[in-house]
């Protein structure tokens, strides 16, 4: 019942050798079309979704990703189809959709890897559209948040490279 879904998995896989993410896509769609009641299904609409964003396809990733999320995804399925269009919308320079976006991840999902990555990008989109200010706030309360996250050297940079903009040393 998960075979495609897998078989597309495979090819979304970061070694050179095998990555091909329109044979990812194929697989994916092959889910939906011989499976279209099974929970892989949703789990399949998502990875290809990330395909279509890892070539650069973004309005079809994000008429996948809306009609993903129209559906009845779990909440596990819905908080990484939000991460994935706050994402998108970030690559497509679309800034501020970003931030509501990436706000609203952080928010409504507390607790999970999502809403961790989803207040560092916030903070950082924050001082790339030049609130160094606001993206100061929101480092620190990134860092108490999260005291032990991967991401906490990189936020001690962002903070640094916005006290920098403004001059403080």
């Amino acid at each position: 019942e998960n075979l495609p879904l897998l078989m597309g998995m495979i090819y979304l896989d970061p070694n050179p050798k095998l990555k091909d993410p329109e044979k990812a896509i194929k697989y994916f769609e092959e889910q939906a079309q011989r499976y279209p009641n099974s929970k892989y299904t949703a789990d399949a609409t998502a990875q290809k979704a990330q395909a279509l964003i890892d070539l650069q396809r973004f309005d079809e990733a994000q008429k996948v990703l809306d009609g993903f999320l129209a559906g009845n995804p779990t909440e596990e399925q819905r908080v990484a189809a939000e991460f994935s269009k706050a994402v998108l919308l970030m690559q497509t320079q679309k800034l501020d959709d970003a931030l509501n976006a990436f706000r609203a991840v952080r928010d409504r999902y507390t607790g999970t890897g999502q809403a961790e990555a989803a207040a560092y990008y916030y903070a950082q989109l924050l001082l790339q559209k030049g609130d160094a200010k606001g993206a100061i706030e929101e480092v620190k309360g990134f860092i108490a948040r999260f005291p032990n996250s991967e991401q906490l050297p990189q936020a001690y940079y962002l903070q640094a490279s916005a006290h920098n903009s403004l001059g403080n040393k």
